[in-house]
């Protein structure tokens, strides 16, 4: 069975990558079948999704953007200008 967890929109096909996830297997599956954006980005940054380009096959037709904090992200991008 694959592990299909929608992100910030888009649906990623995480089954390649729960052996090779830093932070363990159960926290993806345990996202498995779900939209996962606030959990995810509980835990990190909004630029960790470009490394999962390759595993993203589709969008959520139906979502509804939530409201995500990425005050230090902006900080970070102000403070290199």
């Amino acid at each position: 069975t694959d592990c299909l967890v929608g992100l910030d929109g888009n649906v990623y096909n995480l089954t390649t990558f729960i052996d090779r996830h830093p932070g363990g297997k159960k926290s993806i599956v345990t996202l498995c079948g779900t939209e996962a954006t606030e959990i995810f980005f509980g835990v990190h940054s909004l630029g960790i999704l470009s490394t999962l380009e390759k595993q993203r096959i589709g969008y959520l037709s139906d979502f509804a953007p939530v409201e995500l904090n990425h005050a230090d992200e902006v900080a970070n991008i102000e403070a290199k200008d």
